[in-house]
């Protein structure tokens, strides 16, 4: 799957939580606070294309975040996440095994 099919509320799953952070001199503080946690899934709220890359804001974590004087817009390179991959269940097999009336057992 192409990144050009991803779109507003699909979920992703964090595969890379290696994220830099930036930090005032005296450390005291940085951004971002929140960050994506391996193999957390997310809802796409936004994504933006920046030259050859793109990022990705989602809905569980404040694009804005700030701590003491820092503020800044978050977002997350799209090469960190992939889409989730949902498996359905066919009970169909089951339920013929059930209704299945050809096989009689003499009484």
């Amino acid at each position: 799957m192409s990144y050009r099919d991803w779109h507003f509320g699909m979920k992703l799953v964090c595969i890379d939580d290696q994220f830099g952070w930036a930090m005032t001199a005296d450390r005291r503080y940085c951004v971002p606070i929140r960050v994506p946690m391996l193999h957390e899934i997310l809802t796409i709220r936004e994504l933006k294309p920046a030259g050859d890359k793109l990022f990705v804001a989602f809905a569980e974590i404040e694009t804005i975040q700030k701590h003491g004087p820092l503020v800044a817009e978050i977002m997350w390179g799209a090469e960190c996440f992939r889409p989730l991959v949902t498996k359905t269940t066919d009970i169909a097999v089951f339920s013929s095994m059930l209704s299945d009336t050809k096989q009689k057992v003499p009484a």
